[in-house]
């Protein structure tokens, strides 16, 4: 049996970022170099990539949208 790799907010958003990024392909090694994460977390991310989506989205939304008031 395979070793379950959890996969945090942070991780996912690390992979977001680079892939965003829009410099590599992200099958790329540069791509996996730049996100930081370990190799199996990556991967892992690219297989589970619709599930995690779903799981980090409304969170992810939610945080474009705070707002800093001044007076």
């Amino acid at each position: 049996m395979a070793d379950a790799i959890k996969i945090s907010r942070d991780d996912f958003e690390s992979y977001l970022d680079v892939q965003n990024y829009g410099a590599w392909n992200m099958f790329s090694n540069e791509a996996l170099t730049a996100t930081g994460l370990p190799k199996k977390t990556y991967f892992s991310i690219m297989k589970n990539y619709e599930e995690l989506d779903k799981k980090y989205h409304d969170s992810r939304e939610a945080d474009r949208w705070v707002l800093t008031y001044t007076d």
